[in-house]
């Protein structure tokens, strides 16, 4: 989901994140969705692109570009590499304006049993003596049932969710 600073608007990009807001205008923390112009998608063996334009807030500004990228690495000469599950999901922004970007995960992602109890721990790691650093969320069933799949979904195994500790990127 994206927004651009100090509007109201917001921008759903992928899933249904927009359906938690509030979508009252006459509110004082109101929101309207618009749905940004979808630019299309490109994929090749290991990224898939999703392109979307993001109206600028002004006349006189073109739209903000926005990509969302998907990959899976692929290393042909490693079984194990090849069979860890995972994903990089990167965003691009090309334009004359700043855009906020929201990207949520939930307990559906480690299991397909919504009566699951899900347990989250935050761990925070610095890079060096920087200021930068990463924190991750870790995601996981409380218990585990190993080896087995709930409407197709693994029912075990720990979900990794890592970002940049500062919240705004430039």
């Amino acid at each position: 989901m994206a927004t651009v600073p100090g509007s109201d608007q917001v921008y759903p990009l992928l899933g249904r994140a927009h359906d938690s807001l509030l979508l009252d205008p006459a509110h004082e923390h109101g929101y309207n969705v618009s749905f940004p112009t979808y630019l299309g998608a490109n994929f090749d063996a290991s990224t898939t692109n999703f392109t979307y334009a993001i109206p600028a807030p002004g006349a006189k500004s073109k739209p903000v570009e926005l990509i969302i990228s998907f990959l899976s690495p692929i290393t042909p000469t490693s079984t194990l590499r090849q069979s860890i599950p995972v994903s990089y999901i990167t965003v691009h922004v090309k334009g004359s304006f700043n855009v906020n970007v929201y990207m949520d995960i939930n307990g559906q992602w480690v299991s397909g049993n919504r009566g699951s109890r899900i347990v989250w721990e935050l761990a925070q790691r610095q890079l060096g003596e920087s200021d930068k650093g990463l924190k991750t969320w870790k995601i996981r069933r409380e218990t585990e049932l190993l080896l087995s799949e709930e409407r197709d979904q693994a029912e075990w195994g720990t979900l990794h969710f890592t970002g940049p500790s500062v919240s705004s990127q430039r």
